[in-house]
């Protein structure tokens, strides 16, 4: 039988162990709570959070009392916190493991920012601009670099991101047409002259026909653009001009493939029918591409993640069932923090002696702060800015130690500290016009830099991470040389054959005249942008021609060429038919396989909090 002596130690160990295990419980962070701020002041409702939570909080808190707010039923810390803050005006954001209030009034000040470089694939980025202004969320600034195929983006970051996925939409690949157009005489029912045409789909084509047999010109310019649902949408701005009473017609048509449409124009003494006939083209360079995958390559590059001989390749393998951690860093906390609506100039001098560190406060740094500070471990440095930011200043930390002031005087300080670096010589564009456009463009990015002309029609840019990254990436395409591709025009009258060799520039439009007996053709073809995943060339052209009798002929359009193949660029039915063939002499595989750019260009934030609740 137990003695009370042992029933006496039993039980005083049981109330020991429950002491222990209940002051073990309560030193731990509440994941869950609820509470009643109702009538508390704003500041002490913070500190209570983060003494319950074991959190780190900074903010500038209204000197104001809390008019209704409670939580019946258990709620996550984190969300506690965030309903709190949004209930008094206020977002949180984090700056590595410290949560700051910001007020909503100033909360686009913290906004992360990114700025990039998008190449475009297939599409002309000029052609994308205005859509992609127009489509993209507020805020985002677009440009296109003249001399280069590429949309800069400006923004917030998930704008930014946002416009990226738009512009991925938007630029697919170019579908080629060809396009019918047959003049006929409406009162004899009889061919005047016939155009069958090469044309890229939402691409602008202007065509003049002069026959000397009616003595009437017709013009028009037209765009065929291929829709979704396969139909084809045609829109025409058409006049017939026999020289008195000229006729204009403007018309959209919707067409299917290979369907005619007609209308009639009658001016004067004339009367001509129209006939137009449209239908996809199927345009293959290759009939397997270099890379069955889209290419890799489509934006601003990223570094690809290497794999060595003695780390395998794993990508194949099945998602590890675990999330990696990294550790942490920060020194612990050995007592907690608690400012409360302090003097903010006062208060950074206190951390920063704690933090054995120099600080510089500019005179014009007024204001009060809080920060209430229970986690296990915290970084002097990074609540040093976390309490700048909150205020609306910014932080600077040099070789010596912290310098506080406003965010344009400390990031010229920021840029003095930061390398130079040196553009290779531009090619494309002479210095001091590129200096002005990416001075330009820095401002309107709100990205500090100092861009100077260096020797040898070279650059010299001083600026943060985000300026330099992109300058790169600009001045990487700024000085590779127009790419050149052979080409060769055929001239088919009858019997009769002309050729040429032209050496295709993106730059100057190359020129040749072909004869024969009873033609001459002009031909001017520029290269345009390159698919060099698929083998395909878009050229811009521009054709002229005039026969013996005089009947007269001018095109000017666009088409895609495929590397080393031939096709039937433009026919021409009348007294004197005639053909005119263009084959692509040149390969397309060595752009592939060239990278874009230098680097990437997105920002790496560290002049914003990293992130929201």
């Amino acid at each position: 039988m137990k003695t009370t002596k042992h029933v006496s130690v039993n039980a005083a160990v049981l109330f020991l162990l429950f002491i222990i295990i209940a002051a073990f419980t309560s030193a731990q962070a509440e994941d869950e709570i609820t509470a009643d701020y109702s009538g508390w002041n704003i500041s002490d409702a913070f500190a209570d959070l983060a003494r319950k939570g074991k959190l780190n909080i900074v903010g500038k808190f209204p000197r104001s009392s809390i008019s209704h707010y409670r939580l019946r039923s258990k709620t996550y810390i984190e969300e506690a916190m965030n309903l709190l803050a949004r209930s008094n005006g206020m977002t949180m954001r984090k700056l590595g493991e410290i949560w700051v209030a910001v007020p909503d009034a100033e909360i686009k000040m913290y906004q992360t920012r990114a700025t990039v470089l998008r190449q475009i694939e297939l599409r002309s980025a000029q052609s994308l601009l205005d859509t992609v202004r127009l489509q993209a969320m507020p805020g985002i600034s677009a440009w296109c670099p003249p001399h280069s195929n590429a949309i800069a983006l400006s923004g917030s970051k998930t704008a930014v991101d946002e416009s990226k996925k738009l512009i991925d939409t938007l630029d697919t690949p170019r579908q080629t047409l060809l396009i019918t157009l047959s003049l006929q005489n409406a009162t004899a029912d009889r061919t005047i002259a016939a155009c069958t045409f090469l044309s890229v789909s939402n691409q602008q084509f202007r065509l003049s026909i002069k026959p000397q047999t009616n003595k009437a010109a017709f013009n028009c310019a037209g765009t065929a653009t291929i829709n979704d649902d396969g139909f084809i949408r045609l829109v025409l701005d058409s006049t017939i001009d026999p020289g008195s009473n000229r006729s204009d017609i403007a018309q959209v048509y919707l067409l299917k493939s290979n369907q005619k449409s007609e209308h009639l124009f009658n001016a004067g003494d004339s009367s001509l029918r129209a006939i137009w006939q449209i239908a996809p083209v199927s345009m293959r360079g290759r009939l397997v591409p270099i890379n069955n995958a889209s290419m890799t390559g489509h934006t601003e590059v990223s570094a690809a993640a290497e794999i060595s001989a003695d780390r395998p390749d794993t990508s194949t393998n099945k998602f590890r069932h675990y999330t990696e951690i990294t550790p942490l860093t920060a020194p612990l906390l050995t007592r907690p923090i608690t400012i409360k609506n302090a003097s903010l100039a006062d208060s950074l001098q206190k951390i920063a002696n704690e933090a054995d560190t120099e600080l510089i406060c500019d005179d014009a740094i007024t204001g009060t702060i809080s920060a209430f500070c229970f986690a296990d471990r915290l970084d002097r440095d990074e609540l040093i800015e976390a309490m700048a930011k909150a205020c609306g200043y910014d932080a600077f930390k040099n070789t010596t130690g912290y310098v506080i002031g406003k965010k344009n005087e400390v990031s010229s300080m920021r840029l003095d500290a930061e390398s130079a670096w040196i553009s290779p010589a531009l090619i494309r564009i002479t210095a001091p016009e590129a200096a002005r456009m990416l001075q330009s463009w820095f401002k309107e990015a709100k990205i500090t830099g100092k861009i100077t002309e260096e020797g040898a029609n070279q650059l010299k840019i001083i600026a943060e991470s985000t300026g330099t990254g992109f300058a790169r990436s600009l001045c990487a395409i700024w000085a590779r040389d127009y790419a050149k591709f052979s080409a060769g025009l055929n001239l088919q009258q009858g019997s009769s054959t002309a050729k040429t060799e032209l050496l295709i520039r993106e730059d100057i439009p190359a020129e040749a005249v072909l004869k024969t007996s009873n033609i001459k053709v002009r031909g001017r073809v520029t290269a345009a942008m390159t698919n060099a995943e698929d083998g395909l060339l878009q050229i811009d052209y521009q054709v002229e021609a005039e026969d013996k009798a005089r009947n007269r002929w001018s095109l000017t359009g666009s088409s895609l060429l495929p590397e080393e193949k031939s096709i039937s660029l433009i026919r021409c039915e009348g007294e004197f038919p005639f053909q005119l063939n263009v084959s692509g002499n040149f390969s397309l595989r060595p752009l592939f396989s060239e990278p874009l750019f230098e680097g990437g260009t997105e920002s790496p934030a560290t002049d914003t909090f990293d992130q929201s609740f």
